[in-house]
């Protein structure tokens, strides 16, 4: 059996894709940042990242820590959500094909018999 991917799936799998991308590229900034072999003044990161803590009160890296568990987060409920979704389906699809074979077998049992008919003399 083929599996139909729904287009709210796909959006989700996009949104939760884009806000972990999102935390990993704040995290290596942050490790980029706190790591960069250069004077403190001339890096342009950590000045980006200081920048960042007086908004947020947060590091880059935390911030992308926290930005790729929300993403695991969302992609778990919205996995989990499907899965049981498609799990539904085919077990109806599963219930139809078994009413419609019994069905069948009813509907050859009487074809099959045979009415008897009675002579009048």
């Amino acid at each position: 059996m083929k599996t139909k991917i729904s287009r709210s799936e796909i959006v989700w799998i996009v949104i939760a894709s884009l806000i972990g991308a999102t935390g990993i590229v704040l995290a290596l900034l942050g490790i980029v940042a706190d790591y960069l072999p250069v004077r403190a003044s001339e890096n342009i990161l950590a000045g980006s990242e200081s920048y960042f803590e007086g908004i947020f009160h947060l590091s880059f890296t935390w911030a992308g820590v926290i930005l790729v568990i929300v993403a695991a987060i969302i992609a778990a409920i919205f996995l989990s959500y499907y899965a049981n979704r498609a799990e539904r389906e085919s077990e109806r699809e599963t219930r139809r094909e078994q009413r419609r074979h019994l069905f069948e077998e009813v509907e050859t049992k009487d074809s099959l018999e045979v009415t008897p008919t009675t002579d009048h003399q």
